[in-house]
């Protein structure tokens, strides 16, 4: 019943998300932009990291997709891009996009911090660099506008495999 953003990041239907949306063997109606609908599966979620997948279950062949990017990299101050679904997604309506800046990447906490406004609705969207690529997944809003947090994709790259698998897990760290 309830809505929330992904981001679609591979051919093969992989979809990214925030752990806090997604159970393991749940159904999920995925809408395209471009009106097309798609079932997908929650596989691997992480509570604690916020870090989850669903995979799309009949994937097409032009199915449209992202790069992950390296959050390792990130530096405060570095432009970002935030798109979502707030509120949820509805016909004919464009996802928002929305402009900001890195203030902190916190390794050691597993977070990336930025100004660019999420709203409820945006959790599990895409915080991508200036070329595109995804850096962070929507997690939470803090209270200022400077408060909005990313799993660092570098987090789901490191739970790639119990991702990949339908089950909740809840390793914890930032990666190695």
């Amino acid at each position: 019943g309830s809505s929330f953003s992904g981001v679609i990041v591979s051919k093969e239907g992989q979809v990214l998300s925030a752990g806090h949306a997604v159970q393991p063997g749940g159904r999920y109606r995925i809408r395209l932009p471009d009106g097309r609908r798609l079932r997908g599966v929650g596989k691997g979620s992480n509570p604690r990291a916020d870090a989850a997948l669903i995979q799309i279950t009949e994937p097409p062949a032009d199915l449209p997709h992202v790069p992950m990017g390296d959050s390792t990299s990130v530096v405060t101050n570095q432009p970002c891009l935030s798109l979502s679904y707030p509120g949820g997604q509805l016909a004919d309506r464009e996802p928002v996009a929305r402009f900001g800046r890195i203030v902190r990447n916190s390794r050691r906490r597993g977070m990336l911090q930025s100004t660019a406004l999420m709203e409820p609705g945006d959790s599990g969207g895409p915080l991508c660099d200036l070329n595109g690529r995804v850096i962070g997944i929507h997690s939470r809003i803090g209270l200022s506008m400077e408060r909005n947090y990313e799993v660092p994709i570098e987090i789901f790259r490191k739970f790639w495999n119990e991702l990949n698998r339908e089950e909740a897990f809840t390793e914890s760290g930032p990666p190695r």
